[in-house]
């Protein structure tokens, strides 16, 4: 009988407690799932920012050379060929430092043609049946950027850089660009190098850049000139830039997060969903791992509370009643029955396995050099505090670089340096304690913090006094007047987007930098 109490107890806890671990799996699987995700998208969509900073950065400085030989030929259209023909030799003289530049040249409305390359064409090439001359004509003032076409001349794959001579739809002609794509595609892996893995389609879905170039090149495409494998991605990239999604191309599964540029080109970066999804499917496996060990820890101590609580004293009150039945004199109050504490064991147990998951989840949005919270933690929670309703006058954000540090490591060593940045993390958490306040380390030797409630700009300049007061007093070496940093403070007005609030922080923090460090930039954002 007591074997089968035993037993029916222990099968009743047991799935009980399974039961219990799966719902904990589940709901645990599903956090980490969606943190999982929300980290990948931070993680592409900084990539992307990057690449597009600099891609945009090159269609500026192509744009501004276009527009300053349109304006030049425009002001002089009376002149001779051979006058355009130098203007347009000097121009590609001074962009010859673009080693992927390939020709430069002008064509008239009047069937002329002149190149930096090729001199002086007329009545061989007229200039308006040409691609690019036609793309450039219809968004007159704009530069216009061709489509990867076969070059008449060269015979290889290009695209064209062009941009109107005129006023208004009044057009004189079209100076133009022209930069092979094999020699593109060794800037683009410049461009691109160590920002994971990216493809770059231009405004119509072409492919101006793809890891793999053969790949590409060598499949067939739709009559709009969309790659048919990769239509789907270029559609999905359109409708949901910005944002980051799922999808099977060319056999292979991948998360992308896209980007739009000025130029309307898109940035899309990827990683395939078994990297993305590992910190995941590790999570899991710790968590079977912890529920296994939970429903045998459970069954374990069940078993012990049952034959501490259960069996043991029936033991000995079975004994104490053939003692009572042997002796006349004996009573039950000679019968000493004590019972071990197992249930305070479990508890014990359970609470040092709840400690175990909360320690787990802290390290996930922890930095495990100076505590304070990561990047992509710092990103999540201002972003929803700028999305809320405020409950002060204003938000306060700062962005805080330690000057010079490199030498510090240089001279004093890691562990020098790993004081350093501890101690400076030590001295934010001391300045920013007021209630909707948050600071994370960002970077190697960068940190953020943010003030959810500020009543006027005299707070954060306060703040910026505060820092620098607080790092001089870390101190490192035979440097007694201690660390120096550059800040980028942000007073923030009105409702504003976390991506556009950080690149406005970015912007005054180099702008200090500029003027020789140790100090800080405000700036409002209305």
């Amino acid at each position: 009988m007591k074997s089968s109490i035993s037993r029916t107890i222990i099968v009743t806890v047991a799935i009980t407690t399974i039961l219990a671990m799966t719902v904990v799996i589940v709901i645990n699987t599903m956090t980490t799932y969606r943190l999982t995700i929300d980290l990948s998208s931070v993680t592409l969509s900084n990539q992307n920012e990057d690449i597009s900073r600099v891609i945009d950065g090159w269609h500026d400085s192509i744009y501004y050379e276009l527009q300053e030989l349109s304006n030049d030929i425009l002001f002089n259209v009376s002149q001779t060929d051979q006058g355009i023909q130098r203007r347009v030799d000097r121009s590609f003289s001074m962009s010859k430092q673009n080693v992927y530049l390939l020709n430069l040249y002008y064509g008239s409305a009047s069937g002329r043609y002149i190149s930096a390359t090729e001199g002086i064409l007329e009545n061989t090439l007229l200039p308006k049946d040409r691609v690019w001359y036609r793309i450039a004509s219809e968004t007159p003032g704009e530069m216009a950027i061709t489509p990867p076409y076969l070059d008449a001349h060269t015979q290889k794959m290009c695209i064209t850089f062009a941009h109107t001579v005129g006023y208004g739809k009044s057009i004189h002609g079209v100076v133009g660009m022209d930069f092979v794509m094999e020699s593109l595609d060794r800037y683009m892996s410049q461009v691109t190098k160590g920002a994971g893995n990216v493809i770059i389609f231009n405004s119509n879905g072409n492919i101006i850049f793809h890891p793999n170039a053969d790949k590409f090149l060598n499949t067939g495409s739709g009559a709009d000139g969309v790659d048919e494998k990769y239509r789907e991605l270029w559609n999905t990239a359109r409708t949901s830039a910005g944002q980051l999604f799922r999808l099977k191309v060319d056999g292979e599964d991948m998360f992308y997060s896209a980007r739009k540029l000025a130029s309307g080109w898109y940035i899309v970066n990827y990683d395939s969903a078994s990297n993305v999804l590992k910190p995941l499917y590790a999570a899991v496996a710790s968590f079977i791992l912890i529920a296994v060990a939970g429903v045998l820890t459970a069954v374990i101590v069940i078993y012990l509370v049952i034959r501490a609580i259960v069996f043991n004293p029936l033991k000995i009150l079975i004994a104490a009643t053939r003692e009572f039945d042997a002796e006349d004199n004996a009573t039950f109050a000679d019968v000493e029955i004590k019972v071990e504490n197992e249930l305070k064991t479990l508890a014990d147990t359970l609470g040092e396995m709840e400690k175990r998951t909360i320690m787990a989840n802290k390290r996930a949005y922890t930095d495990y050099m100076t505590g304070l919270y990561t990047r992509e933690f710092f990103y999540n929670k201002v972003s929803s505090d700028l999305s809320r309703q405020r409950h002060g006058p204003l938000y306060g954000f700062f962005v805080i670089d330690l000057d010079k540090f490199k030498s510090v490591n240089d001279t004093f060593g890691h562990s020098v340096g790993d004081a350093v940045i501890t101690g400076c993390g030590k001295k934010l958490k001391e300045i920013f304690t007021e209630h909707g306040s948050i600071v994370a380390r960002i970077g190697g030797d960068e940190f953020a913090a943010f003030m959810g409630i500020v009543n006027d700009e005299n707070e954060i300049r306060e703040k910026c006094v505060r820092i620098k007061e607080e790092f001089s007093k870390v101190t490192y070496g035979n440097n007694d007047r201690g660390m120096t940093a550059s800040v980028g403070a942000i007073a923030v007005e009105g409702n504003v987007a976390y991506s556009e609030v950080f690149e406005a922080a970015d912007r005054a923090l180099y702008t200090i930098k500029e003027r020789g460090r140790d100090g800080a930039e405000i700036v409002v954002i209305p």
